[in-house]
């Protein structure tokens, strides 16, 4: 979701895109920063900035997910415990501001070329 410089290109997340597919019907503010788990990103401070910046009507869209499982203990939630109640945070601060939370489904972490020949048999089998 984050946005990136042009200098990364072709790399980018899909927020930095969102607005051009939505035209003149939508302003984007992608706060998003790569690297940040649902935990981190409060802890830095960036949900209290965009709490500010929020209004009733406005969307928040919420996605977080495979940062939340790097082992660090900036990042790391565990996914039936402290995951959902940061996810909380963002929806109580979202309905607090008449804003309508929007869960995301984590995107796919990078996969390698290598990956799909270890993992295809795996995946067959389900």
């Amino acid at each position: 979701m984050s946005n990136y410089e042009p200098s990364v290109a072709p790399r980018m997340g899909w927020g930095q895109v969102l607005e051009s597919l939505l035209g003149e019907q939508a302003h984007i503010y992608n706060e998003a920063a790569a690297g940040r788990s649902s935990k981190s990103f409060i802890d830095k401070g960036r949900l209290a900035q965009i709490k500010a910046s929020i209004g009733a009507g406005d969307y928040l869209l919420i996605q977080f997910g495979h940062n939340d499982e790097k082992e660090d203990v900036e990042r790391h939630t565990e996914p039936f415990g402290s995951y959902q109640a940061y996810l909380q945070q963002y929806i109580d601060v979202a309905r607090g501001k008449q804003v309508y939370p929007i869960l995301i489904t984590p995107v796919q972490p990078e996969v390698y070329p290598g990956w799909l020949k270890i993992h295809m048999p795996l995946i067959q089998q389900r």
